[in-house]
This record gives C-alpha cells, structure tokens and sequence, in this order.
C-alpha cells in the first residue's frame, strides 16, 4: 500500500467519523500511514472481541469488499486479524479519496477541455 501523505489526513478524518474520534489527533502535517493504521487498529481489536456485528457494520458502510473481508477472517491468524482489516480498510479509504478528487477535478471548469 503507497503511502500517499497528502491524503492520510482526509483519510483519518474520515475513519475517525466511522470509527470514533483518535484518542489524540496528530497534526496534520505529521500524520503517517503508521498513525492510521495504529488507529484502526485499536479501534478494531475490541471490535473484533466485543461487537464483531458491529464491525461488520462499520465495514459495510465503508464499502469493504466482504469476500475479501471474509477471506481475511478466515485465514489469518487472530493475532494479525485486526492490522489485515485495517489494511483493507486504508486501502478503501484512500481509493474513494482518490476517486472523489478525480472527479471533482472532472467538473473543474478550468479543466473541462482537457477530458
């Protein structure tokens, strides 16, 4: 998974919105792929053990792909289960980043004769 700096604070505001605020937010600026895996994980894990259809929630409405959720419930050991999920989930997070960007830039007056 590239790290993408420009985005990991777009992408830990929107995960804190469906996962809960961080217990200490980072500056912006200083925000790495570690902060926001860090963070997932420790949201995940007492998830995983207290509230799994909880999680499975959390996880539908950020549009994780559930084979691939499954998959990854299946196969990885426990101990790994929570950092793989928040892998997905990064991976997701910045794709619809991305996505949005790209089509705002679309509707960018400015750019329209460029498409």
């Amino acid at each position: 998974m590239p790290e993408d700096p420009d985005l990991l604070p777009e992408t830990l505001s929107a995960l804190s919105r469906a996962f809960g605020p961080a217990r200490r937010d980072p500056v912006a600026s200083t925000i790495t792929m570690d902060d926001v895996r860090r963070f997932l994980v420790e949201k995940i894990t007492p998830l995983l053990d207290r509230n799994p259809a909880r999680l499975m929630t959390i996880l539908y409405r950020i549009d994780v792909a559930e084979p691939t959720v499954q998959q990854v419930l299946a196969t990885a050991p426990a101990e790994a289960i929570p950092a793989a999920l928040a892998d997905l989930i990064i991976e997701r997070q910045l794709q619809k980043i991305r996505i949005r960007r790209r089509y705002r830039q679309a509707e960018d007056p400015g750019e329209a004769g460029d498409l």
